[in-house]
């Protein structure tokens, strides 16, 4: 019912990239990976120079379990596209998992997301990843304060982000202390 809708979208507005992405997302849950990527590679080339279309081919390849081969795209599309933000999460992505995953790398894409997006949220569940554990504490405390003075949809989602880098870099002694810090977190967002 999902597809049929967005194919029904995409009929009426053909150029609507983002109901083009959501179908793709859609079909992968639905048919093999590799037809579902054929078909965004043949998309890539009839949209040649189109950014778009060869980002959104890379996004699919780094949602699968080994995204290595949406690096090498990726890493080309940021040098001809340096400040493109969402180049810059899905390379993140790309180089958070699987074999060749680069933690440094993912800082370096993630901080360059940050700075292009400042006001998103997208990005804190990568920052658990980063080799500066310094840069990583601060962005956590930083997290707590920004969902602290928010409560929409947005924020309410970014909780198990926070929850999960606070139990990776708080001490072990403070544990009891930030679980009672979840269940007030929890609390919160039911009332």
């Amino acid at each position: 019912a999902c597809q049929a809708r967005l194919r029904a979208g995409l009929e009426a507005h053909p150029d609507d990239f983002f109901l083009l992405l959501e179908l793709h997302l859609a079909r992968r849950t639905t048919e093999d990976f590799e037809v579902v990527q054929s078909s965004l590679a043949a998309l890539a080339a009839a949209h040649a120079g189109d950014a778009r279309y060869a980002l959104l081919a890379a996004y699919l390849l780094s949602s699968d379990p080994d995204p290595s081969p949406a690096r090498a795209p990726l890493e080309a599309l940021l040098r001809s596209h340096p400040e493109d933000a969402w180049v810059s999460l899905t390379a993140a992505r790309a180089w958070s998992r699987g074999p060749g995953a680069d933690p440094a790398r993912v800082q370096s894409h993630v901080l360059a997301f940050r700075r292009a997006c400042p006001d998103s949220l997208e990005s804190y569940h990568l920052t658990a990843l980063f080799p500066d554990r310094k840069l990583a504490a601060r962005l956590m405390v930083e997290l707590r304060e920004r969902l602290a003075k928010r409560d929409d949809r947005e924020a309410q989602l970014a909780y198990p982000d926070l929850w999960q880098l606070e139990l990776k870099l708080v001490p072990a002694e403070r544990h009891a202390a930030l679980r009672a810090q979840v269940a007030r977190d929890a609390a919160r967002q039911r009332a």
